[in-house]
């Protein structure tokens, strides 16, 4: 019978390994978190507040609303008190509709 033990060089260095792995995730993390967050921010400053409606873009208030016929192709929108599949889609737009219909939140994904 053979026991296997784990040398205090070997144990450190799997620590290390591990480590070095989760800090590698963390600023892939960070890194996709800011990329997201820019290519948001210019549909925040266009569609928070407003509410969605089914006119040509030429004929919305642009101070109250925001035409669908203008929204990226892919795109979805989620309705005050609905619920939401956990899919992840990175290059969709996601809308949050508050109480009122008028666009709360949003996210790419």
């Amino acid at each position: 019978m053979t026991s296997s033990t784990t040398t205090p060089q070997a144990s450190k260095a799997d620590e290390d390994r591990q480590a070095a792995a989760e800090a590698d995730l963390q600023r892939r993390r960070e890194a996709t978190f800011a990329e997201r967050s820019e290519r948001e921010r210019p549909w925040k400053a266009r569609l928070i507040g407003k509410r969605l409606v089914d006119k040509p873009s030429q004929e919305v208030d642009e101070k109250k609303e925001f035409s669908f016929a203008d929204l990226p192709t892919e795109h979805r929108i989620i309705k005050f008190g609905d619920g939401e599949w956990c899919d992840e889609v990175g290059e969709r737009l996601t809308i949050y509709l508050d109480e009122h219909g008028a666009v709360e939140s949003l996210r790419f994904g």
